[in-house]
């Protein structure tokens, strides 16, 4: 007696394929999902520029300046808060005319950074402002201008983006995106909100002292604000006047 030919149903998948399916799938997710958080970090660092000047933190300071700079080159305090718009609109607007006269040796830059937006009490504020200012301080101390500098830009200019949401560590990425050096990096990712305070608090106070009040964003020249007008227009100014 003949046997009865058994007819697959060509509809019917077996059980290992269709997990080979699965599997395929969630590792093409995976790397979809892999590519939109690495691309969201670059987007959220921007693109990392080259400098031409040194960086270093003196008298509570993020000190600009280049090789080229001398005894005559003209030096003014800007005052900041990492908080406040009105800093980041100025940086944007300012910043890269900031950058081509400190590299040309026309201006000296020290960058005084406050955190009064945090609170009434800069010597206890542990909100944005006072976070970064500790955690942008290494970058100055190790003198890694590069790293800074993209940092820096990154925090003004992003600064809707990063306001109350960044940490330490994502200071510290940002700083790794610009090739600070895995020390640097350590160190701001443990950098504690106390240094802020203190580094705040003593630029308030200096602040308060040279002009009698504290606000931002500021120009000072010789312990005298430029003029009102001028500050859109402070780089100029400053090399002009300082």
């Amino acid at each position: 007696m003949a046997k009865t030919a058994k007819v697959s149903d060509p509809n019917k998948k077996s059980g290992a394929g269709f997990l080979w399916g699965i599997v395929a799938l969630l590792v093409i997710v995976a790397v979809v999902i892999g590519y939109i958080v690495i691309n969201g970090q670059r987007n959220r660092s921007g693109e990392v520029e080259d400098v031409a000047f040194n960086v270093s933190f003196e008298d509570n300071a993020v000190v600009l300046a280049s090789d080229s700079a001398t005894e005559d080159t003209p030096e003014v305090d800007l005052y900041e808060d990492f908080s406040c718009p009105h800093c980041s609109d100025l940086s944007v607007q300012t910043s890269e005319d900031m950058k081509n006269a400190v590299e040309a040796g026309d201006l000296i830059v020290n960058i005084r950074q406050l955190n009064f937006l945090d609170g009434q009490d800069p010597t206890t504020n542990e909100g944005h402002s006072t976070m970064t200012v500790a955690a942008v301080t290494p970058l100055a101390e190790a003198g890694e201008a590069k790293a800074w500098w993209h940092v820096h830009k990154t925090l003004m200019a992003d600064q809707q983006k990063v306001y109350n949401s960044w940490t330490p560590e994502d200071v510290a990425k940002a700083a790794a995106d610009a090739g600070a050096s895995s020390e640097v990096v350590e160190e701001i990712e443990n950098s504690q909100l106390s240094t802020g305070q203190e580094i705040a608090t003593a630029n308030y106070e200096l602040l308060e002292e040279q002009t009698g009040s504290v606000s931002s964003p500021r120009v000072v020249i010789d312990g005298e604000d430029i003029p009102d007008d001028q500050l859109n227009n402070w780089v100029a100014y400053s090399v002009e006047n300082a």
